[in-house]
């Protein structure tokens, strides 16, 4: 089923429309990746993408960068999780690692190679 008619059909839960068993269906991108065995900790897609939001957002210290950057990040983190390719938890982990990355590096940069940014 596309993901546009799996949310159209899950609105009608609040209606009691369905079984428990279709309610399951409309979550299952949130609790289960795909069956494909692999290892998926932490999401390296989500790391990157806050790890840019977080460099430009650091860069570019405006609301207007800040907000759309890390909308862009979590995007990329809630598109992976419905691709069934990670868990939540790889992608927070992912997010915050690249948020960790793009917050402690330049300085540790800094501090040990004189490089400024």
């Amino acid at each position: 089923m596309a993901p546009g008619a799996r949310w159209i059909g899950c609105r009608n839960m609040n209606q009691d429309v369905g079984t428990p068993a279709t309610y399951a269906e409309c979550f299952q991108w949130f609790v289960a990746p795909g069956n494909e065995p692999s290892v998926s900790f932490p999401s390296g897609h989500s790391a990157t993408a806050f790890a840019l939001a977080g460099a430009g957002a650091g860069r570019h210290p405006h609301w207007y960068v800040q907000i759309p950057a890390y909308l862009l990040a979590t995007s990329a983190g809630l598109q992976r999780m419905d691709a069934r390719m990670h868990w939540t938890s790889d992608v927070l982990a992912g997010g915050l690692l690249g948020y960790a990355v793009s917050a402690f590096g330049p300085p540790v940069l800094s501090l040990s190679f004189g490089i400024s940014f």
